[in-house]
């Protein structure tokens, strides 16, 4: 049985989600302004919050920031009519795990409440998995302790967050989708949720990017999603790519051995041998007497 508290003003809709929610198992208490759910928030401990923003007493927005500033990591679904983009990136940027606007689907409600359980232990004494452990510049990651540090000191992520930043840890600086980060940190369907991981990968780099703004770890990959690079990979500096996409390891190259640049000459190709070709000649250069064509030594590897 889970804990989830409902703040909303709305007395039919309270109850209304108060029965479907006490039907799939959890255990449910009602707010029906900001000020009580705040209290309640405080003294009950819940594990989900459902939250109206136009509330009496105290706006919804406040209730969440003040939540947020008193340290607790409680997972919050926003519940509004106030569908402006603007509305749903501030309760994002405020901390909110999640934003449903009204009027709603009930199944869909249930979808998102369950996967956002599922995120939350039931028993935090069960034991934990291999810890792992990840360093980029300043900042250390490890999974056993769940603890991220930047320059030696913790730093304080939501659970949106840390998860986000794990997910994509853990695909070694390989390009994660949204749909891909969307369901592995949110755990349903990616195309009823949009923004939601943009605004948590600005929160992270201004958590832990030294220039926010200019970001050299946690990076954009343009119109496909965003990848972290950490000091283990290799290092992101342009390669040299012969003309069917393989990387040539510097470490193969010899003495006498030239890369032939240029437009007179093709592309991923060595020329081996002490003499340059023709002036003009074009390919027929190559088979001057003392210059050898040999095939092309190419490592394969992940960009």
């Amino acid at each position: 049985m889970r804990r989830i508290l409902v703040v909303e003003d709305n007395p039919g809709l309270a109850e209304g989600l108060r029965l479907n929610l006490t039907h799939d198992g959890h255990e449910v208490r009602i707010a029906t302004n900001g000020l009580e759910g705040l209290s309640q928030a405080r003294r009950w401990d819940p594990e989900l919050i459902l939250l109206d923003l136009m509330l009496p007493h105290m706006d919804g927005f406040t209730v969440l920031r003040t939540l947020r500033e008193e340290g607790h990591d409680v997972a919050v679904l926003v519940l509004s009519a106030r569908a402006a983009e603007t509305d749903r990136l501030r309760g994002f940027r405020l901390g909110a795990d999640d934003y449903v606007i009204k009027p709603f689907s009930l199944p869909e409600l249930l979808a998102r409440v369950n996967a956002m359980l599922r995120r939350r232990p039931v028993h935090p004494s069960q034991p934990r998995a291999a810890s792992e452990r990840w360093q980029f510049g300043t900042v250390s990651v490890d999974t056993g302790t769940h603890v991220v540090l930047r320059d030696g000191e913790a730093v304080a992520l939501r659970p949106r967050e840390y998860d986000l930043l794990v997910a994509l840890l853990r695909r070694e600086g390989r390009v994660a989708t949204r749909a891909e980060l969307l369901d592995a940190v949110w755990q349903y369907e990616p195309d009823i949720v949009s923004r939601t991981v943009d605004v948590h990968i600005l929160e992270l780099r201004r958590k832990l990017e030294a220039d926010p703004a200019n970001p050299v770890h946690i990076l954009t990959v343009r119109k496909t999603g965003y990848r972290v690079k950490t000091d283990s990979m290799i290092d992101d500096r342009p390669s040299m790519i012969d003309h069917r996409s393989s990387i040539i390891d510097p470490r193969l190259r010899r003495p006498h051995v030239e890369r032939a640049i240029g437009d007179r000459h093709r592309p991923g190709r060595l020329r081996i041998g002490s003499q340059r070709p023709r002036e003009g000649a074009g390919d027929a250069g190559w088979r001057q007497r003392g210059d050898i064509e040999r095939p092309v030594v190419v490592a394969h590897s992940t960009p």
